[in-house]
């Protein structure tokens, strides 16, 4: 057997390498190219949710700009404190205004009334002192007095003027009491107070329309 000659076998050498490496790159072409590379989209698409987005600087605020808005801001509270003060001012001249008014309704009311009301008082006791001069054979007349009695009370009560009567034993009041007649007494912690209610006064609230007619006990003198 010859020995192979040194050029022949190093040229084969290089064939045999140069066709290896076409087969390979014959393999690598046949393989698809998504196979090949990894999928990169998803990850990008990753990276740019997970980005945060630019913040836009901000404008620079002009000083004058925020001294206007403060001055404008400091007149309007002055403005809004005056009309405030000038509203509570004006309720209170009319809240005085009113009460005035009503006072004067009031006194106007009474003036007005008074005398009447008094008058009725005055036939009421005329009535009462009438009945007691009649006797048994005039008992229809004391009937009648008594109706018309009564439908005088009925009028003074339609505007809230009522009687009023002590009781015997409390003190004299001379403010809403005449004393017409007195009595006397040996017991001087009787002195002073009421012995008999001759006949009941009237009044209206507070006002003292007729005063009440009292029999008073005074002190024995020895």
């Amino acid at each position: 057997m010859c020995d192979n000659d040194p050029v022949e076998t190093a040229v084969d050498e290089i064939i045999v390498e140069e066709e290896t490496v076409a087969a390979i790159s014959d393999t690598d072409a046949s393989v698809p190219e998504s196979a090949a590379e990894p999928a990169s989209e998803p990850i990008q698409a990753l990276e740019a949710e997970q980005t945060p987005a630019p913040i836009a600087p901000m404008m620079p605020v002009d000083p004058t700009l925020l001294e206007g808005l403060s001055a404008k801001l400091g007149a309007l509270e002055k403005q809004f404190s005056k009309r405030l003060a000038y509203d509570e001012g004006k309720e209170k001249i009319i809240d005085k205004l009113h009460s005035e008014l009503q006072n004067y309704k009031s006194d106007l009311y009474t003036k007005l009334t008074k005398p009447i009301f008094y008058d009725i008082a005055v036939v009421l006791d005329d009535i009462r002192k009438t009945r007691i001069g009649l006797n048994e054979q005039s008992q229809e007349s004391a009937v009648l007095l008594e109706s018309i009695a009564d439908s005088l009370i009925c009028l003074l009560d339609k505007y809230e003027v009522t009687q009023f009567s002590s009781e015997t034993g409390s003190k004299y009041q001379a403010t809403t009491q005449r004393m017409v007649r007195m009595q006397t007494t040996s017991d001087e912690t009787l002195a002073g107070h009421i012995a008999e209610s001759i006949s009941p006064g009237y009044e209206r609230g507070d006002l003292l329309i007729y005063p009440e007619k009292v029999t008073v006990y005074k002190m024995e003198v020895n």
